[in-house]
């Protein structure tokens, strides 16, 4: 999936930027340039980024790059040149670098040398020695150089744990690690209990216990309570009742059920209500996905029904007063626009429910024309974004406190509290005992799924003395995405070190039901928000116009301000911010504190 890619890369730039100071240290090779030698031997070089005057104990010249090795980090920093000036072609630099550290020359090895050297990226023999074992083990070499180049970067440990975390998160989604795991264990025979803990908690990650049905009651109890019929014409036009139903039989018949099963507004959402038929034969599965067809299709849903209404209305009301059939030709012009223009912008759930009823007699005229006003109306898309916006948020949140909670992303901070693994009742802390008592294929399934979630932890957040970056990924076919969802945010500290509301920027990684493929830039600063959509539908801007101004509200119930909202396509993302250099710090030039 494309946006996974973007998002990967950016967590591995943020990670690459964790460090705010260039610092070298003993035995790191680096590149430097000789910018101007002095008469007392002395030479102004720059080291990545960093510029500082050095004292020459060898014979070197302006212009050139050399490969320096640091022998000493402490006091005077003191530099060993590694051969001739670099030549404009790297390859026979990396060669020859190579063969001094006695490295055999691969087309892999040769590559990632190279990618270090031209990103300013101080490595050590060790680390690179290593790194080139763990990256030929490797069954995705390319995945595998990027996660090493980041760990020498961000000054990480080259060893293989490390490695196996951050590599394993790095070449498949959470769904991805997800599913195969929980197949096997679905399968097993021996159901342990901690086999069993572990099958539960994955199921509930992937497919969470949805509490869609408790949303819908509560939102018709509200209605009904306040005497809206809203939300009653909207199911009407949906075709997932009867158009025939009145607001008082539906008041009556749904004041019943709420008694009947003692539900109040606040015992509604808490309830498990998997079992309970719903009045009117209501199917909340449904309904969520004619409402979705609904909303995205509906400003030329609109727009058809009130040409309908402009072209037909004095017809059918005139024969609704009069109580009458349309005139035969008038009629059969009517059902030819409908199911010429109208039929396919809705579900097929209502396709059938619309035919069936289209009938030439004064009750089905009057029913077609309020079903018409009501899906001309753009109250009634409010009323279903709001509803659909209400569910989705409880899901996402839902969904994200079960993440945050259940995975064990702060497994080692309860250790920390004197917490005993026996004590922690999360994924990490169940797999981890898992581990000792099991061996061979077993033991691999459940340590393969360890190392994703130690991979998650390694990335979640970087932090530097003034700013924290924070990326997070859970599974999102449960709130209505085709994928994974990617979150990272990003922004200043504030006093007490969390990422500061007023000024931060918040990047959304989906793919869309509809939409597909969907990044969201939302930039705040002072409190007031930018958004940025990248989205490759042309006709974006215009089909969202009116979920703007739900937007813009409900931002400023958190007082927020919406400044602005773009739509661009995703060949428009600029990818140098997903390839930020390591050194990328001007540094101030100081004394004599290098000796070469």
């Amino acid at each position: 999936m494309g946006i996974y890619n973007v998002f990967s890369k950016k967590v591995l730039s943020a990670i690459n930027q964790k460090s705010e100071q260039y610092t070298l240290r003993t035995e790191q090779i680096v590149q430097g340039k000789i910018l101007k030698i002095f008469q007392d031997n002395k030479a102004h070089i720059q080291l990545g980024s960093q510029k500082m005057t050095a004292q020459l104990e060898a014979s070197l010249t302006t212009g050139k790059k050399y490969l320096f090795q640091v022998k000493s980090a402490e006091g005077a920093v003191r530099l060993k040149v590694l051969g001739e000036p670099l030549k404009a072609g790297i390859q026979a630099n990396v060669q020859h670098l190579m063969s001094q550290f006695g490295v055999k020359a691969t087309k892999t090895s040769m590559g990632f040398i190279q990618e270090l050297i031209t990103k300013n990226i101080p490595f050590r023999k060790d680390q690179l020695i290593k790194a080139l074992q763990l990256i030929e083990s490797s069954k995705h070499r390319l995945q595998a150089q990027q996660v090493l180049q980041a760990m020498i970067a961000r000054r990480i440990p080259v060893t293989e744990p490390v490695f196996n975390a951050l590599y394993t998160s790095k070449i498949a989604t959470f769904t991805e690690q997800i599913r195969p795991l929980l197949q096997h264990l679905q399968k097993e025979t021996n159901q342990k209990p901690s086999y069993q803990k572990i099958k539960n908690m994955l199921e509930n990650i992937i497919d969470p216990p949805l509490k869609t049905k408790n949303m819908l009651i509560g939102h018709i109890a509200a209605e009904i309570k306040n005497n809206h019929p809203h939300f009653l014409n909207l199911l009407k036009a949906a075709g997932l009742i009867d158009s025939t139903v009145t607001f008082s039989a539906w008041k009556s018949e749904w004041t019943s059920f709420l008694r009947e099963n003692n539900l109040t507004p606040s015992s509604i959402a808490n309830r498990n209500l998997a079992n309970v038929s719903l009045p009117n034969k209501i199917n909340e599965t449904l309904l969520i996905k004619i409402l979705e067809k609904l909303l995205v299709n509906h400003s030329r849903i609109r727009s058809v029904a009130q040409q309908i209404i402009n072209a037909f209305g004095n017809s059918l009301n005139k024969a609704i007063v009069t109580n009458l059939s349309l005139q035969g030709q008038e009629y059969a012009k009517l059902k030819k626009r409908i199911i010429r223009d109208f039929i396919p912008l809705i579900s097929k759930g209502q396709q059938i429910t619309l035919l069936k009823s289209l009938h030439n007699n004064p009750v089905a005229l009057q029913n077609l024309y309020t079903n018409l006003q009501a899906l001309s109306n753009e109250q009634t898309y409010l009323t279903v974004e709001q509803f659909l916006r209400s569910e989705t948020r409880e899901q996402f949140l839902s969904q994200l406190k079960l993440i945050l909670n259940s995975i064990g992303l702060s497994h080692e901070n309860l250790i920390k509290q004197d917490a005993t693994e026996q004590q922690i009742s999360t994924m990490k802390s169940l797999l981890i005992q898992v581990l000792q008592e099991e061996n061979g294929q077993r033991q691999k399934r459940f340590r393969h799924f360890l190392n994703f979630i130690n991979g998650m932890q390694l990335q979640s957040v970087s932090e530097t003395n003034s700013t924290i970056q924070a990326s997070l990924q859970f599974p999102g076919e449960s709130i209505g995405l085709n994928g994974d969802l990617f979150l990272d945010i990003e922004g200043d500290k504030s006093e007490n070190n969390r990422i500061n509301p007023d000024h931060c920027r918040i990047f959304f990684y989906l793919d869309l039901m509809n939409m597909k493929e969907t990044i969201i830039d939302m930039h705040v600063q002072n409190r007031l928000v930018a958004i940025t959509v990248y989205n490759n539908h042309t006709d974006l801007k215009h089909s969202t116009k009116f979920l703007q101004s739900v937007l813009k509200e409900g931002l400023a119930g958190i007082n927020y301000h919406l400044t602005t909202i773009s739509m661009k396509s995703l060949n428009a993302i600029d990818k140098s911010k997903s390839n930020c250099s390591f050194l990328n710090r001007q540094q101030n030039d100081r004394g004599v504190d290098v000796r070469i």
